[in-house]
């Protein structure tokens, strides 16, 4: 920077070191002025000799002006050099360094003015120069790696750049894909997002011998500090980075409960308050506060940085992001003993004025006494323990704890796209995660398997020791934040709070001591690590008799795993259906569908202990073991199955309800009945999905299997009629055996259902092993092909009802006709019978023999 012609300002030295007794000034070979700006005077500048600067009354700045720069060799040269130690030296390396910075200069002048701050001036970028450093890059060396911190800047001057991710890994090493290439000119990183804590969303690999300036983000900062002005060309660009941003903050709700001020406060207090406050995007050197003023405005810093400025001492701290301040004004007491100014592109914050405080204490007056208590006590910050309570490992530790903790724990911010972890990944510190905002990919092996939003956790097993690699690659959907608790900073907390680790191994075993006596009865035989995480998420509650809160939300958006004391499961009308006691499971259901037991709730007959699992809760589990999900949606719903035989007053596993409702497997062999219900599948279907049957009477509709209805309720929807199928019979038993060809309408779940199936291709694989039941099978299939639609339309129209019957009531009525099956000795219809037209039916025998 040229502060008047012919004057130069030397950068880079020490204050200190511009008014120390040297050789140069006390022989007056070069004379120079010392310029120097108070403290905390951001406007003013005033110039004193350097006799009379007394070194402890320095300003913020203190530079060194030297006429005639351009002379400035010649001058110095043309002195009694021999008298100055290592001169010779001392001016090679001036040279150097101004042939450096020139050359630096040069480089930033087009990138700088033309990209990312339009039109800033030359002597601007001579600033922002004297901050950066020439780098030089081998081929194949990394210039910044995916997944660091570093906010530098990196301008490419020559060579060309290599843009990768990983993907994975595979015999021990990461795989990587090249995703783009960069040129001279191009820069790494976004001035924008400085200060948010945003980690490299790629790896810039060397592709060739590269050069390149870094900018370090302090240096920038630094140099936007003094020139306010020069970010404003970039403001619109700045401004749609912070509203991208402001996507995933948390809730205002969320945003009140973790203040000190408001704990305590009720839930309708907070959500009406919250209702007021608002997010705001403040700009890069806006003054939030002024020093002595009494604003009474409420600022939580959710994204950027402040700074924190006093009256002749300048700035004596920073306020970063998850950081708040203003609540002694908010309340009256006291005024502003601080500036704070915006020293990042942008600042959003969590605004809560005076005036909408005071609207919330009217609508709830209720909540007066707790806030005049407040005056009395130090309120101030955010109760960062809050945000790591919401993960299942930590809910037993005390509040002091959590919050030595959470000084240790890093938020980190990433852009969609941007990998938090990669499968396989080894960390000698082991981290978890809680999802603070936004929505993570879970991906196996490159597929998603599962979308974790808000709130959820992972990475317990790493941290925990109980993995050594990470088993789960995990993205960012949405611009998500994530909270990232090193294995290392709980074991330093603990050496504080040595009284937590017994406090800690004593919670979670209460937490899983469960597991150990009473285990989910769908969870038998499944790794150990996988049932180790199921019982750590889900949560663990204590109901004394009669508490009707247990069947009520969000209780019954949950499964319930009795682990103590007994509980009745009562209908609609309060009627008691069953008693569940120790290991007994209520509404598993709700883990596979969206529907929960509306008909039916659960309620304590004695004091006792549940697990209550939700949905979200296995989908996070599942996500550190994708490969169990398939085997656990089955081992659920055969557990269901199991419970619904046994209420039907079958014995479980298949066998006695073939024979009990199906006609065919009524006298079939002990050991072909075995075989078969070795291949029955319990399925589960949801409400308004089609069991089984045919949209209309299509012909081409594939009938291939039977299904007998374990619980739920579904309609048979023909074309003459719509009736309920009761629980515990079969449907489509002549499709399954071959002996029709399609079913006699559809069959629609109402409610959930659970259901036996039995496909024919499996029948015919155990038929092959039993000859005498298949040749039974064979003479029934042989007599019902036999006997055709056709040969069924002349049958009635030579029978006594129908022998006057048009062709074409025929042509309707033969579609319409149910194929039904018969065990040996049924009585199918006796003398003395109601017939009521319309009502009762007709029979046409198809196969097999009766006798009258």
């Amino acid at each position: 920077m040229t502060t008047s012609i012919g004057e130069l300002v030397l950068f880079g030295l020490c204050p200190y070191g511009t008014v120390t007794r040297s050789m140069w000034s006390r022989n007056k070979l070069l004379e120079f002025k010392i310029v120097t700006a108070p403290s905390s005077k951001r406007a003013s500048r005033a110039r004193r000799s350097a006799s009379a600067l007394p070194l402890e009354d320095l300003g913020g700045a203190v530079l060194a002006l030297v006429p005639q720069a351009s002379a400035l060799p010649d001058v110095l040269r043309s002195q009694k050099s021999a008298r100055i130690p290592h001169f010779q030296e001392s001016m090679e390396a001036l040279e150097k360094n101004v042939m450096e910075r020139k050359t630096i200069w040069r480089a930033l002048m087009k990138p700088l003015t033309q990209t990312m701050l339009p039109g800033v001036p030359a002597d601007v970028v001579w600033e922002i120069a004297e901050t950066a450093q020439l780098t030089s890059t081998n081929e194949g060396s990394n210039i910044v790696t995916e997944g660091s911190f570093d906010e530098d800047l990196i301008v490419i001057t020559e060579g060309v750049v290599s843009v990768e991710r990983r993907t994975g890994w595979k015999d021990g090493k990461p795989m990587t894909a090249v995703v783009g290439r960069l040129f001279p000119g191009a820069i790494i990183g976004d001035m924008s997002l400085i200060g948010l804590g945003l980690s490299r969303i790629a790896t810039a690999r060397a592709k060739t011998c590269v050069s390149s300036v870094r900018i370090p983000a302090a240096g920038l900062l630094a140099v936007l500090d003094r020139y306010p002005g020069t970010i404003r060309s970039s403001q619109l660009w700045i401004q749609g980075s912070a509203e991208f941003l402001t996507s995933s903050l948390p809730t205002g709700t969320e945003v009140l409960r973790s203040l000190r001020l408001f704990a305590g406060c009720g839930m309708p207090f907070l959500s009406y308050l919250a209702g007021k406050g608002e997010h705001r995007i403040m700009d890069f050197d806006t003054l939030l506060v002024q020093e002595g003023s009494f604003h009474g405005i409420l600022f939580v810093v959710e994204a950027g940085r402040c700074s924190v400025e006093v009256e002749g001492k300048g700035v004596v701290a920073e306020v970063p992001a998850g950081n708040c301040f203003g609540e002694r004004t908010l309340l009256g007491a006291t005024a502003a003993n601080a500036s704070v100014r915006v020293v990042t592109p942008f600042v959003i914050v969590y605004v809560v004025s005076i005036e909408m405080f005071e609207e919330a204490l009217e609508e709830h007056p209720e909540e007066q006494e707790h806030f005049e208590q407040k005056k009395l006590e130090a309120v101030e910050g955010r109760v960062k323990g809050s945000r790591l309570r919401n993960a299942e490992l930590f809910r037993f530790c005390s509040e002091p704890f959590l919050e030595l903790l959470a000084e240790s724990v890093f938020t980190r911010t990433y852009l969609p796209g941007q990998t938090v972890i990669l499968e396989g990944d080894f960390e000698e510190d082991p981290r978890m995660f809680v999802l603070a905002g936004g929505h993570l990919s879970a991906e196996f092996e490159g597929k998603q398997v599962s979308l974790l939003p808000h709130g959820a956790t992972f990475g317990e097993l790493a941290f925990l020791g109980k993995s050594w690699t990470r088993a789960m690659t995990f993205r960012a959907v949405t611009l998500s934040t994530v909270l990232e608790v090193p294995r290392s900073a709980y074991d330093a907390a603990l050496e504080e709070f040595p009284e937590e680790e017994q406090r800690f191994i004593e919670g979670v075993g209460q937490s899983l001591q469960g597991a150990a006596k009473v285990k989910w009865p769908f969870l038998q035989g499944a790794d150990s690590r996988f049932v180790f995480l199921v019982d750590l998420h889900a949560g663990r509650k204590s109901f004394l008799a009669g508490d009707a809160s247990l069947g009520s939300p969000p209780h019954t958006e949950a499964a319930i795993l009795i682990l103590s004391g007994t509980a009745a499961v009562v209908d609609g009308s309060g009627a008691e259906l069953e008693v569940l006691s120790e290991g007994d499971c209520f509404n598993e259901k709700i883990l596979l569908t969206d529907a929960a037991a509306k008909d039916k709730r659960l309620v304590p007959k004695t004091t006792m202990e549940v697990r209550l699992l939700t949905r979200q809760n296995l989908t996070n589990v599942l996500a550190e073991f994708p490969e169990a999900t398939d085997s656990l949606n089955v081992s659920i719903v055969s557990y269901m199955a199991q419970k619904y035989e046994k209420r039907l007053g079958f014995e479980p596993g298949g066998c006695h309800i073939l024979r009990e409702t199906t006609a065919f497997f009524c006298k079939a062999s002990e050991e072909i009945l075995q075989d078969v219900a070795r291949l029955l599948r319990p399925e589960i279907f949801a409400p308004g999905e089609r069991i089984a049957g045919n949209d209309a009477l299509e012909e081409h509709d594939a009938a291939e299997f039977m299904q007998i209805l374990l619980d739920g309720s579904a309609l048979l929807e023909e074309p003459a009629a719509v009736s309920p199928m009761p629980i515990g019979t079969c449907f489509g038993e002549p499709v399954v055996l071959g002996v029709a060809k399609r079913y006699p309408g559809k069959l629609v779940a109402q409610s959930v259902c659970v259901v036996f199936t039995l496909y024919r291709s499996d029948l015919e694989e155990a038929l092959s092993k039993h000859p005498k039941d298949m040749a039974t099978l064979q003479t029934l299939r042989s007599e019902a092909f036999q006997m055709d639609y056709q040969k069924v339309h002349r049958l009635l129209a030579k029978s006594d009802p129908f022998n006057k019957a048009s062709s074409e009531f025929l042509n309707a009525v033969c579609p319409r006709a149910h194929i039904v099956l018969f065990p040996p000795d049924t009585l199918i219809m006796s003398t003395g019978e109601d017939c009521e037209l319309g009502a009762a039916c007709f029979y046409v025998l198809l196969g097999g023999k009766v006798h009258a």
